[in-house]
């Protein structure tokens, strides 16, 4: 690749406006380059060669504007660029983040370059969505008080978001009607801001009126039928087309560096890596090579059920009073749905709450051995969100910051939603008992952040089954996902993880815990671990980009 030898412009608009783009491209070379893409926000124009009609080809951008101080910058090749260094950000605008052919599926103009399209899905799915995407209207269209809510939610937008959100009920569903039509794609150098209708939606969701309308009983069934739908969408052969190698594909290179593909089950001579559909490759199973057990041989010794980030520790749990967590209030009995008996086992106890980012592992595991005495799926709210608050803004790009941040109100929220989301609970009955003499139970707690928030247990997993520690227990399908781990022993000691600057980091069947290890006369004492306040991290060992 050479950088064209350019001549700075003598007249032009400040930013790189399309006529400015075709300015600059006419100087390069007319009949050798093609304008792919603009962007006055970012200040950069895209282009790739002409001769290149491959569906995913080498892109180029010239970064800053078209005044002559700006034309010092050089051409980046983008493709080139990203295989040594993949902290560049693969978007520009923010409809990027959803889809690079927005403006054709929302406007119907004729976009740059179609070659980053992913293809229709067929009229069977698109008359679903459409059905679903109705029944969501006609909620809201035949009830004054949502009606209200939906007009008020824009109103609330904050400047932050402004940018960055449809507009009003109407241009909201017109969007979601395109997003229900995309797979996630790749994004380079994000942190996990969730699927195409959290990126879209979450502006009205942290508003006061937003929270109340998705609270709203009749609006969450509508929702769920929505997401059910695109769900249907996932699970089909149709969309397979993200896992690509192109840029936006999560075959490309630095999806596949993010990913870590060899630690798993897959086929890599497959043009889909074996997967039959997207889902089957978010939910993939993890070859346990990889994950020893790090409590083999010890029985007093538990382990993590998943690959997770810790968030924060609580300790002496109660029945029904409230206690103060990461500026929310964890409830057992709320967390329990209600149920006393299970809520009781866990009085006096600990939990940790963990999340498990986008595209790590996303199935969870028996964390000790025992007896299952609860399995069960308990339905919840979709978009619940706890904290409205926005995060102040670290830069100066807006664009990356909205991306960076737009999922911390889910995250900031966790404890809130751990007792309203919906959620898989298990609870184990060990062979161990306390210094009190009472049984030890475990419970799980695997939480649908958002989105689909659909959690599967394994078939031969149900009550009065026995399991062994790392046993897998289920899955989740679909995004992002949280979870609790609750401990009945009092005596329990929580140890930091095996990764991350702050200790924070945990693989599946990672050591994470030792019970009865603090009892009284045993000269030891509980220490306390740091909640996480460093905030949320991405490294190679557990971290993976966003999905749009």
């Amino acid at each position: 690749w050479t950088t064209p030898n350019l001549p700075a412009p003598t007249t032009g608009p400040d930013n790189c406006t399309e006529g400015c783009c075709q300015q600059l491209k006419s100087r390069i070379n007319d009949t050798q380059y093609i304008l792919t893409n603009h962007s006055s926000v970012a200040s950069t124009c895209y282009y790739r060669e002409l001769t290149d009609t491959s569906k995913h080809p080498k892109t180029f951008q010239l970064q800053e504007n078209c005044t002559d101080k700006a034309w010092k910058k050089k051409f980046k090749c983008i493709d080139e660029e990203l295989k040594h260094d993949c902290s560049t950000p693969n978007f520009v605008t923010w409809f990027d983040v959803i889809s690079r052919c927005f403006h054709q599926d929302t406007e119907g103009k004729e976009i740059m370059d179609s070659s980053f399209c992913q293809p229709k899905p067929t009229e069977k799915y698109l008359e679903n969505f459409a059905k679903t995407i109705e029944e969501l209207e006609n909620v809201v269209k035949n009830d004054s008080a949502l009606k209200n809510l939906s007009d008020k939610m824009w109103d609330q937008v904050v400047p932050e978001f402004r940018d960055f959100c449809p507009g009003n009920f109407t241009n909201m569903i017109r969007y979601l009607k395109i997003t229900m039509t995309k797979a996630p794609q790749f994004m380079a150098n994000t942190t996990p801001s969730g699927l195409p209708q959290i990126q879209m939606l979450n502006c009205y969701i942290r508003t006061e009126a937003g929270k109340q309308f998705f609270m709203n009983p009749h609006v969450n069934q509508a929702i769920i039928d929505l997401e059910h739908a695109w769900g249907d969408f996932l699970d089909s052969e149709e969309s397979l087309d993200v896992l690509n190698t192109g840029q936006y594909g999560w075959k490309g290179t630095c999806a596949s560096e993010k990913l870590q593909m060899p630690q798993y089950n897959y086929n890599k001579s497959d043009k889909y890596w074996g997967y039959k559909s997207w889902n089957d490759f978010f939910s993939r199973a993890i070859n346990l090579t990889f994950r020893p057990n790090k409590c083999s041989g010890s029985d007093n010794c538990m382990t993590s059920y998943g690959d997770s980030q810790r968030l924060t520790i609580s300790t002496n749990l109660r029945f029904n009073s409230s206690f103060k967590a990461k500026n929310e209030d964890y409830s057992l009995i709320e967390i329990f749905n209600g149920n006393a008996t299970w809520a009781n086992y866990f009085v006096g106890g600990s939990l940790m709450q963990t999340l498990f980012m986008p595209f790590n592992y996303h199935r969870f595991h028996a964390s000790v051995a025992g007896e299952i005495v609860l399995a069960q799926v308990i339905p919840g709210l979709l978009y619940a969100i706890g904290n409205t608050s926005v995060p102040k803004y670290g830069g100066t790009n807006k664009l990356h910051n909205w991306v960076q941040t737009a999922l911390f109100g889910f995250i900031n929220s966790l404890t809130y939603i751990s007792k309203v989301a919906t959620r898989g609970v298990f609870i184990i009955k060990t062979n161990l008992t306390d210094a009190n003499g009472n049984p030890i139970y475990v419970g799980e707690v695997a939480i649908g952040l958002q989105s689909i928030s659909s959690v599967v247990i394994n078939e031969t997993i149900h009550v009065g089954k026995i399991v062994a520690q790392g046993d897998e227990l289920g899955m989740f399908q679909y995004g992002g996902s949280s979870g609790l781990m609750i401990v009945s022993d009092p005596y329990f000691q929580w140890f930091n993880g095996t990764s991350g600057p702050d200790k924070d980091l945990y693989k599946l069947n990672d050591k994470i815990g030792e019970f009865n290890f603090c009892t009284p006369g045993s000269g030891k004492s509980c220490s306390k671990i740091e909640d996480n306040k460093r905030g949320l991290h991405w490294g190679t060992a557990l971290g993976f980009p966003v999905i749009q």
